[in-house]
């Protein structure tokens, strides 16, 4: 419900999209684990942390010259 209430994103780089919300869209197809809510847990509070806790890490801060690029999948 919140997507179609705040659906305003119907173009991309000047050219309609197709959908009403080209941002969903984009949601939509990313990396199911980096958006999927976390699985349920009596505790809201525990679900949440595992979820965080669990994540693939894509780069952690170190060398400023050093190589940030994204791990492979």
């Amino acid at each position: 419900m919140l997507v179609a209430a705040f659906a305003n994103s119907p173009i991309r780089d000047g050219w309609p999209t197709g959908w009403l919300s080209a941002r969903q869209h984009v949601w939509s197809r990313m990396d199911a684990g980096r958006t999927r809510p976390p699985r349920y847990h009596s505790d809201p509070r525990v679900a949440w942390t595992r979820y965080a806790l669990d994540a693939q890490v894509m780069c952690i801060p170190g060398d400023p010259n050093g190589d940030w690029s994204a791990p492979p999948v």
